[in-house]
């Protein structure tokens, strides 16, 4: 009997991992080296990646762990098509165990997870799920989860973790600290928020906490002290370093609405469906249920409004949700609020409040981080949504039995978005292997005619590889491109778009 519930426990989380392995694979497989990629490649080639990556620790990035897995698995793209649905198979298995309160709802749960992964701004997903450079975003995430996974479960007394998960946790934050300015911060900051709290429950400060808090600081601090990204920093983003600290926010301000709302339409989506669910089915005061769930419902069409204003040629709507609007930045303000007023009021147990809360402060902090930064792009926001999808996945189990049959329409909607979005994949990026057999044919054409000096490459089909076409004026892409396929330097090439795709 033991033996067929345990069965039964793992069947779900086995099979959806091993799906995302599986679709990741897929993608993994079919996608080359592009951008950034084929510089970490030719650096990789030439002597030993630990001496590179301190060499480029003076002079370019104090990402001491990102720039380590560049020049390792860079010149190695069978190792990444290996790593890279490893990551994400874990990162699934991870929010899965974090978030899952209870068998019975684990399909459930599963479903919205994987729905939420595949559902993802296009641009965070060309520049994290499919570059081998962009996992330098992607490990340090999954890091996190696995050190939050584990902290939290033992969290009430650390005690009890068994020494090999302490070390893990250890080595976690030490990693992290080299990888990636916002998620170093953010662990220090999580580090924080967890001490304060096991001292509040304890009466006691706990020794590992304090030690992961130090060793999140001092691997942070190595990599701001880095003498070559400090002085990249200071070269190029003069103009943005001499602004005064607000005038950086309000410069940034537009990609922290873009970056937390306005571009990532699923991902708000599913959040406000789940604040939607708490209102309906825990909120007490009928004012404020529908007050509650009216701004969830304007919220979800101003996700989409442009795409409303599209279909109805309606300039106006389209324009609703301008991210340059700071009337739509006060908007979004007061839905941050809004929320918090929804949780805090309507999830009694006080364990689960405090976790679906921390996650939306560390969704949050991770991109308010990025307002003093000089480059805010689409992959700097993967924190922010990840942790996102844990606080949309702990509040369904909040109301997942009170809905009932209305689960039922909930999954088939789950199951239909996996199943457009898996085969959008699919599609995709058989497309862009077919693109890459005619450009290797082209490629080793020309490689073995030095002499011509006019190449012409396709363009890989629309939103599918980040920095796999090179643009006029990229001085240094078209060097990189042409030293690692082995092309004439002084060769003049030209990515342009077939008819038909």
């Amino acid at each position: 009997m033991t033996k067929k519930l345990d069965i039964k426990k793992i069947i779900v989380p086995l099979i959806s991992t091993l799906f995302i392995f599986g679709l990741f694979l897929y993608m993994t497989y079919k996608t080359p080296l592009a951008g950034d990629d084929w510089g970490y490649a030719i650096n990789g080639l030439k002597g030993n990646p630990i001496k590179t990556a301190i060499e480029f620790y003076n002079t370019w990035s104090g990402r001491f762990f990102s720039e380590l897995w560049g020049f390792i698995v860079a010149p190695n793209k069978w190792l990444w098509n290996i790593l890279n649905p490893l990551l994400f198979a874990s990162i699934f298995l991870y929010i899965f165990l974090i978030t899952n309160k209870a068998q019975k709802n684990s399909l459930y749960t599963a479903l919205l997870i994987i729905c939420m992964i595949l559902n993802v701004n296009s641009d965070l997903r060309m520049e994290t799920y499919t570059w081998i450079m962009g996992d330098t975003y992607v490990i340090p995430l999954a890091l996190s989860l696995l050190y939050f996974m584990i902290t939290l479960k033992y969290i009430d007394d650390i005690s009890l973790m068994p020494l090999s998960l302490k070390i893990i946790n250890g080595i976690a934050c030490f990693y992290i600290g080299l990888t990636m300015e916002n998620i170093a911060a953010i662990m220090v900051f999580a580090q924080i928020i967890l001490l304060i709290y096991y001292y509040i429950k304890n009466k006691k400060l706990s020794l590992e906490l304090i030690i992961y808090l130090v060793l999140s600081l001092i691997s942070f601090i190595i990599m701001r002290m880095s003498p070559g990204s400090n002085a990249r920093l200071m070269r190029d983003h003069v103009e943005f370093n001499s602004l005064p600290l607000l005038d950086k926010f309000l410069f940034n301000m537009p990609n922290f609405i873009g970056l937390s709302f306005v571009e990532h339409k699923f991902t708000i989506l599913f959040f406000a469906t789940s604040l939607i669910g708490i209102s309906f089915y825990k909120e007490k005061n009928k004012l404020l249920k529908y007050l509650f769930i009216a701004y969830q419902l304007i919220s979800i069409f101003l996700l989409f409004s442009l795409n409303v204003g599209s279909v109805l040629h309606n300039e106006l709507i389209m324009n609703l949700n301008d991210k340059n609007n700071p009337i739509i930045w006060l908007y979004w303000f007061v839905y941050i609020v809004m929320a918090f007023v929804i949780i805090i009021r309507n999830i009694k147990n006080e364990k689960d409040k405090l976790k679906v809360l921390f996650f939306i402060v560390l969704a949050g902090s991770s991109n308010l981080v990025m307002l003093v930064s000089p480059i805010f792009g689409a992959r700097s926001s993967l924190y922010f949504v990840y942790y996102i999808i844990i606080a949309t996945a702990l509040n369904y189990q909040l109301f997942i039995e009170d809905a009932g049959k209305l689960m039922i329409l909930m999954l088939v909607v789950f199951v239909s978005l996996i199943g457009l979005r898996t085969r959008e994949y699919l599609i995709k990026y058989n497309k862009v292997s077919l693109i890459e057999n005619e450009r290797q044919q082209i490629i080793n054409y020309y490689r073995g005619h030095q002499n011509e000096l006019d190449i012409y490459i396709p363009r890989m089909p629309i939103y599918t590889i980040h920095g796999a076409d090179i643009e006029e004026d990229d001085v240094y892409h078209f060097e990189t491109f042409k030293a690692y396929y082995g092309l004439n330097p002084d060769a003049n090439v030209t990515f342009y778009w077939k008819e038909s795709y």
